[in-house]
């Protein structure tokens, strides 16, 4: 009788033992969560910036997943859309890909252009994306800074 309430004991110890650490690790994926959805969603919103021929032109981001984000362009110049994965470790960096959406518009000959983006936010109002067009290997990198819309 004395040998089985030590052993009931036990192993109500080690059960109790596995659920506090699966409650642990909940939490702690809840506040990572949570941590890296503050971070990145506050990056959402309208930006403006000026384009490599002097074209006033102004970009979306919207926060998807986890570091993921999307920029489309809207306004005057050629329509993009990209999407940027920002690092865990420096939440002020990130890279992705974009692709221009307003080519080949039925020309299946001509290829539509993409290319790499480096994203650095500067503060709460500015970011800097470095870029290449990897479809063109001729094109020059280009420069921008993007600044939030005043609202």
């Amino acid at each position: 009788m004395f040998g089985s309430a030590i052993l009931l004991e036990f192993v109500w110890r080690i059960l109790a033992s596995m659920v506090g650490g699966f409650v642990a690790a909940g939490l702690i994926w809840l506040y990572g969560w949570w941590h890296l959805r503050r971070k990145f969603k506050r990056l959402e919103g309208v930006y403006e910036f000026v384009s490599q021929d002097g074209t006033p032109c102004s970009v979306t981001i919207t926060y998807d997943c986890k570091r993921l984000l999307t920029v489309r362009s809207q306004g005057k110049g050629r329509t993009w859309e990209a999407i940027i994965e920002m690092t865990d470790i420096c939440s002020h960096l990130g890279n992705g890909t974009y692709r221009y959406t307003d080519e080949p518009k039925g020309d299946l000959s001509k290829t539509p252009d993409w290319g790499l983006h480096q994203l650095h936010v500067k503060d709460a109002n500015a970011i800097e994306i470095l870029g290449t067009c990897s479809s063109d290997p001729s094109a020059e990198p280009f420069h921008v800074i993007l600044h939030r819309k005043a609202t």
